[in-house]
């Protein structure tokens, strides 16, 4: 179970995910930010992950975070990035 504070122009919310219902469960007063915070969370995306501790030995998965708490993390950690939304970890 993952659980985030977020915050964004002066308003905060919450991020919920469980791994057993695969969705996230976001708290926020403005709709806007709510459905930017789904679209990112719920779009294929591509990650990275390390295969050795070489800089350019690495797999890219193209998954929906949603799949796991491992990649959920991971599009959390871009949230601001896309989004402006920043995450109270």
């Amino acid at each position: 179970m993952i659980k985030v504070t977020v915050m964004k122009d002066g308003k905060e919310g919450t991020i919920e995910y469980s791994e057993e219902d695969k969705t996230p469960k976001i708290k926020f007063p403005d709709s806007q930010v709510v459905s930017d915070i789904m679209k990112h969370l719920t779009t294929e995306r591509e990650f990275r992950i390390p295969e050795s501790q070489r800089i350019d030995d690495y797999r890219i998965d193209k998954v929906v975070p949603t799949t796991n708490e491992m990649y959920f993390s991971l599009a959390l950690c871009t949230l601001w990035a896309n989004t402006n939304v920043f995450v109270g970890w």
